[in-house]
């Protein structure tokens, strides 16, 4: 086997020979390995994709060497602690650059071993200090259909030194044995996986939280038996190895061919923990690892054309947004937000509809009442412009409500006719709850309008009585009526009462209850005519 050019290889046998094609053929030092595959992966990861690389050959090839190394070596260290070491250094210049972002590393290390899932970094001592088995674990789906392994224990990265002290952990975990072909042969596939999360706060705009997932698969080796010489555990170990590589060499070639026919991705724990590295949502890396030697020409052509197959797969990798959950998080509170405000205007309505309702129908019955003792002083409003009524209006502020001291306030009555000065209506208000007495108490400590923060937040619980007028022109006693207003958001509430005399007698209550005065609310009570009184006499016959 030879590099025969760029990206080029030669293998030949007996005078025959065979060229293959790929990215990269490497020769070199772990540095040159690292900087072609590993660094583009860091990139990638950082930019919110999901990143895959497979170390895939015959035993003994280099595979476990070309990804771990001496994790604490500069020289000699592999792909996983250079990737790492690059991936916390980028991580950091990141934030550094954006106060607002946090970028967190997680990692986790699982092992494939004759068909059962196990986590390497597993806490596995027993009773007496003594090591016990590691634990087998299930594969499951979330609801976006990704398989994540049950109970797999994750760990966050937070300097380099505890990220080589728990890869060291999840190697010395890992199934290795003697056979003749590699005295430190691999009897499990092993997969360093790595989350990373970057997320905003506070959220910025055209800043997207990102989270990506990286697996670098450290395949078992494929062996035969008649060179490996194993037997009895060793045997059933290399027949579990060589099954799952052979689920995954059909699931390769399924995919390359872009055929759509049933990939069985469940006939293998290896090919259902993947199934999003091949033809799915990751950007995918091969790393080959074959013999120059003739005695393992077989091993070797097996090995590139299995490389070669892989090259063939389309992937439709996407960045991994967050925003999405992050809007769905958002959208959730709003709607609760909105619901419980529709609810409580639906309250407030629902009061008004029978307030309105009571008011209609005592309306109806008092036009009806006046409708019967004089026909058309109802139905013909305009007729009050007249000479055959006394108009006289008064008004009231908030702050001559909360600062009453007497019983009553008498209000001269001002009307468009000079001859009619002199009319009085006597008024009277007083707080029904502690904290309108409170509320007037502070007005009082200030000078002129009622200031807006004395009002805001508050609650204001009062009754307003129109005991009497006097004075009225005698002219205009035949019939009179009264009628307030109260003003705000461009709704009018009025009541009108009729009654005979000189000096005539009201006696007509209403309740003011506001509870925490909005800004508008307080700044309309802060005007001079917050209640307006109307006294309406009708002309004698």
């Amino acid at each position: 086997v030879r590099a025969s050019g760029e990206g080029e290889l030669t293998i030949s046998n007996d005078g025959a020979s065979r060229q293959f094609t790929f990215d990269h053929v490497f020769e070199g030092a772990q540095e040159e390995v690292y900087d072609c595959i590993g660094r583009p992966m860091v990139l990638d990861a950082l930019e919110g994709f999901n990143v895959t690389l497979f170390a895939y050959g015959q035993t003994g090839s280099g595979k476990t060497y070309s990804i771990q190394g001496d994790p604490g070596d500069c020289t000699g260290a592999g792909i996983v602690p250079r990737f790492c070491a690059d991936l916390m250094a980028s991580a950091q210049r990141l934030m550094e650059a954006d106060p607002t972002l946090f970028v967190k590393l997680s990692l986790a290390m699982i092992e494939v071993y004759n068909e059962k899932v196990r986590d390497l970094l597993e806490s596995r001592r027993g009773g007496g200090g003594q090591p016990v088995e590691l634990t087998s674990l299930d594969l499951r789906e979330d609801r976006n259909k990704k398989v994540f392994v049950e109970g797999l224990s994750l760990h966050t990265i937070t300097s380099n030194e505890r990220l080589v002290a728990l890869i060291r952990q999840g190697l010395a975990n890992r199934q290795v044995h003697e056979t003749a072909m590699n005295a430190t042969s691999s009897r499990s596939h092993t997969i360093v996986q790595l989350i990373v999360t970057q997320t905003h706060d506070p959220p910025r705009a055209g800043a997207k939280d990102v989270e990506s997932t990286i697996d670098i698969v450290d395949l078992a080796g494929s062996e035969r038996q008649s060179k490996a010489e194993t037997s009895s555990e060793r045997f059933e170990e290399a027949k579990k190895i060589n099954q799952s590589l052979l689920m995954l060499g059909r699931a390769l070639n399924t995919f390359a061919e872009g055929s759509t026919e049933f990939v069985p991705l469940r006939e293998s724990k290896l090919t259902r923990l993947l199934s999003e590295s091949f033809g799915g949502n990751a950007r995918t890396w091969m790393l080959a690892c074959v013999s120059p030697s003739a005695f393992n020409y077989t091993e070797t052509m097996s090995t590139l054309q299995y490389a070669h197959n892989a090259k063939r797969i389309l992937h439709k990798a996407k960045v991994n947004a967050m925003q999405e959950q992050l809007e769905l998080k958002e959208l959730k509170a709003r709607y609760a937000e909105l619901q419980k405000l529709f609810d409580e205007e639906k309250e407030k309505n629902q009061q008004l509809r029978l307030e309105l309702q009571e008011r209609g129908e005592t309306i109806k019955r008092l036009q009806a009442e006046a409708e019967a003792v004089h026909p058309g002083l109802v139905s013909n409003g305009s007729n009050l412009g007249g000479g055959s009524y006394f108009i006289g209006r008064a008004h009231l502020s908030l702050k001559n409500i909360l600062q009453l001291t007497s019983s009553y306030v008498t209000l001269p009555l001002i009307c468009d006719n000079p001859d009619h000065d002199g009319a009085l209506l006597m008024v009277s208000t007083y707080p029904l709850k502690k904290h309108t007495e409170q509320l007037g108490a502070a007005v009082t400590e200030e000078a002129g309008q009622v200031p807006l923060s004395a009002l805001l937040g508050k609650r204001i619980d009062l009754i307003v009585h129109v005991i009497s007028a006097k004075n009225l022109p005698e002219d205009f006693t035949e019939r009179v009526y009264c009628k307030y207003v109260f003003k705000h958001a461009e709704k009018d509430v009025y009541q009108t009462a009729v009654f005979h005399g000189s000096t005539v007698e009201f006696d007509f209550k209403k309740r003011y209850a506001f509870g925490c005065l909005s800004p508008q609310l307080a700044d309309y009570l802060r005007s001079p005519n917050v209640i307006t009184f109307e006294v309406i006499g009708e002309r004698s016959a």
